[in-house]
């Protein structure tokens, strides 16, 4: 019974030292600034990158994510979305021009209150990536 609740102990210890050490990643000032960019966002989950913080919450029924700079700066945000919510231009070329492809990641990224449009199309021989950036699709990158 005392090693149950040595263990026990061990466990609750570890796992609030974890919790309070992904806390301590962000500073007051970035999650003041996004709450104030994303009032009611809930599931907030925070890491740790290279020069930024990268958040990914709920926020009106869908998953976010948002990237700021140390300090609270919003650098930018994304959401994966369908095809059917892309811009009805955008949508009609893919289907014309990319029809013997399927779309295996779509995300729209704002920046600076500007919005792009990355999508994946693979089928068996290749893999594009695609930008949209205001206007058309443009060739972002090709695999084999």
């Amino acid at each position: 019974m005392k090693k149950i609740l040595i263990v026990a102990c061990l466990f609750l210890v570890t796992s609030v030292a974890g919790f309070s050490q992904e806390k301590n990643i962000v500073d007051s000032r970035t999650v003041q600034a996004f709450h104030i960019d994303f009032p009611g966002a809930t599931l907030a989950n925070w890491m740790e990158g290279t020069d930024f913080l990268k958040v990914s919450f709920s926020y009106a029924g869908a998953i976010l994510f948002a990237y700021y700079k140390p300090g609270g700066e919003l650098i930018a945000a994304s959401r994966n979305i369908s095809s059917f919510q892309l811009p009805v231009r955008l949508q009609t070329t893919l289907k014309n021009n990319f029809n013997r492809f399927w779309i295996t990641d779509l995300f729209e990224l704002s920046i600076n209150g500007s919005t792009d449009y990355y999508v994946t199309l693979e089928n068996s021989e290749e893999k594009k990536v695609l930008l949209a950036s205001g206007g058309d699709w443009e060739l972002f990158k090709i695999s084999m």
